[in-house]
C-alpha cells in the first residue's frame, strides 16, 4: 500500500501524527509512505518522521523532493484576508505545499500504479485496506463529496452542478491514468485558464480536471468538519443525511478541514484523536498555542457559555467517540 502526503517544514509535526495514526491502525499492512517535500524539510525532520514508524518493520518512508520556488506562483498563496473575503477564497492556512501533489505522477516511480493520498490535517482510525482496494471502475480518482459542494460557483468552475464537488484531502488515485493522460500539463493549463477565479487552491484544479471522472467513496473515508454540526445549522446535511449519519457511527478518516487541533482555537469535538496519536510521538509534550490570540478571550467566553448551557453549541452531541 502506497500512501502519499505532502509537507513543508510547517507541517512536519502534523505529518508525523498522521503517519502514527495510520501505522497504529494498519499494523499488519505493508505500507510505504511517499512523502513529497520541499527543501525546507531538514534531515532532522526526516529522521523524526522515520522515527514515527520505526517500531513496525512493515512500514517505511521514502522522500521525494521538489523545489518550493517552482510553486510560488500558484493561485491564492499569501493573499490578504480582505482579498479572500472579496474573492471568496477559502483555506487561508494553505501553503504552496498543497500544490506539490499535482506532480506526484512524475515524481513517483512508474512501478507505483495506485496510491492513497491524504492531507496532513487528518487522523486515520481504521484499517485502510478496504479503501485501498476500492474498484475505481476506470475513474482517475475516488473521493468523498466536499462539505462546501452546495456553495460552489459552478459558473466559475466551468461545469454543470450535477457533477458536484469532491474533497481532495483523501483520495484513491490511479497514477497510471495520470501518467497516460499527462495530467500535470493539464493541471497547468487549468491554472492558466482559471487563475484569478479560484477559491480553493489545488482542490479546485482537481475538481475541474476530474468532476466527471471520479468514483465516490463512502463518507467514512473523509469525515469533514461540517459533518459534525447540528443539522439545523448545515444545509449540506439535508442532501446527504443518510451518508453522514452512517459515517458518524463508523468513521475511518477524520479530516480537520477548519480549525486545526494543534491550535488552542480548535473546538472540533473529535480533536481528542489527534492528541491520542500525538502522545505516541516525539511531539507529545509540544505546547498547544493560539493561532489567533486576539480572539482568545471571545473563544473562552463562548466555550464557558456553552458549558453553562447559556449558549447552544453548533456541534452535535451524538457523535460516536472512542471508549
Amino acid at each position: 500500500m502506497n500512501i502519499v502526503f505532502c509537507s513543508d517544514s510547517n507541517y512536519v509535526m502534523p505529518s508525523g501524527v498522521f503517519m502514527k495514526s495510520v501505522s497504529v491502525n494498519n499494523v499488519n499492512n505493508d505500507i510505504e509512505f511517499d512523502a513529497i517535500i520541499d527543501e525546507s524539510v531538514t534531515d532532522e525532520d526526516k529522521d523524526a518522521l522515520r522515527g514515527v514508524i520505526a517500531d513496525n518493520k512493515k512500514h517505511k518512508i521514502r522522500f521525494f523532493t521538489v523545489q518550493g520556488k517552482d510553486f510560488e506562483d500558484m493561485p491564492n498563496l499569501g493573499v490578504s484576508s480582505e482579498y479572500a473575503q472579496k474573492m471568496k477564497v477559502t483555506a487561508l492556512h494553505t501553503t504552496k505545499a498543497c500544490y506539490y501533489r499535482l506532480s506526484m505522477a512524475q515524481l513517483l516511480p512508474d512501478t507505483i500504479k495506485r496510491v492513497l493520498y491524504f492531507d496532513c490535517d487528518i487522523i486515520v482510525t481504521q484499517d485502510l485496506l478496504p479503501m485501498w482496494n476500492t474498484d475505481l471502475e476506470g475513474k482517475a480518482v475516488a473521493a468523498v463529496k466536499d462539505e462546501g459542494e452546495l456553495d460552489m460557483s459552478y459558473d466559475l468552475l466551468g461545469y454543470d452542478t450535477k457533477d458536484g464537488y469532491f474533497n481532495s484531502g483523501a483520495m484513491v488515485i490511479d497514477l497510471d491514468y495520470w501518467r497516460r493522460n499527462e495530467m500535470f500539463p493539464e493541471f497547468l493549463k487549468i491554472i492558466n485558464k482559471h487563475n484569478g477565479k479560484m477559491r480553493q487552491h489545488d482542490q479546485e484544479i482537481l475538481n475541474i480536471a476530474f468532476h466527471d471522472n471520479v468514483k465516490l467513496l463512502p463518507f467514512k473515508y473523509n469525515l469533514q468538519e461540517n459533518f459534525l454540526r447540528l443539522p439545523s445549522t448545515y444545509s449540506f446535511y439535508h442532501k446527504y443525511s443518510v451518508e453522514i449519519e452512517r459515517a458518524l457511527r463508523d468513521y475511518a478518516v477524520i479530516h480537520y478541514t477548519a480549525d486545526k487541533p494543534w491550535y488552542a482555537d480548535c473546538g472540533q469535538p473529535l480533536k481528542e484523536y489527534f492528541f491520542k496519536y500525538r502522545a505516541m510521538t516525539q511531539w507529545k509534550n509540544e505546547k498547544v498555542t493560539w493561532k489567533r490570540p486576539e480572539f482568545r478571550r471571545n473563544i473562552a467566553i463562548y466555550r464557558l457559555l456553552v458549558r453553562l448551557r447559556l449558549k447552544k453549541d453548533s456541534y452535535r452531541k451524538d457523535i460516536k467517540r472512542e471508549q
